[in-house]
């Protein structure tokens, strides 16, 4: 039930009232983004559940596809703007990011993600990272955002950023 973006995109809404995806707690994700120059705007991503073993970001995942748990590739210029991300589960026990899932990096590539003026409200993981997972090798410039009543089981019921990396 994913969209899959492979390519540049643009996913404009007509604002966080108007255009509201709703997952109707189907298992699945709403976006799975493995490009650079993607931006997803104004609109509302709810009720979405990724159940999969090394899922997450049952609204958007970034990096890799859902069951993937690290990528070489480097994505660029992906922007999240004016988004209400509400009620998406990752439900799994390894599960990583209710809201959105950034692929760790398997090597010195950093993937880079603007999240501008979204809310974030009753997200949940089973894991690490109520809203936001964020591997090994990620950059995430979140402003002007606001996060309430976030869950994950473990560490970051807002936002989980890992260092996997080993001397």
């Amino acid at each position: 039930s994913d969209i899959t973006i492979d390519n540049a995109l643009i996913i404009k809404g007509s604002g966080r009232d108007q255009t509201i995806f709703d997952g109707s707690s189907q298992s699945g994700g709403f976006a799975v983004i493995t490009a650079s120059n993607v931006t997803i705007q104004d609109m509302t991503i709810q009720d979405y559940i990724d159940s999969r073993e090394y899922s997450g970001g049952a609204a958007v995942r970034i990096g890799t596809t859902r069951g993937t748990q690290s990528t070489s590739s480097q994505y660029t210029g992906i922007l999240l703007k004016n988004i209400k991300f509400y009620n998406n589960d990752a439900t799994h026990t390894n599960a990583y990011g209710g809201a959105i899932h950034m692929s760790v990096s398997s090597n010195s590539n950093n993937t880079v993600a603007d999240i501008e003026q979204c809310l974030f409200y009753d997200n949940y993981a089973a894991y690490l990272g109520g809203v936001l997972y964020m591997g090994d090798g990620n950059t995430a410039n979140i402003s002007n955002s606001v996060m309430v009543d976030n869950k994950a089981t473990y560490y970051g019921a807002a936002v989980y950023a890992g260092d996997t990396a080993s001397a």
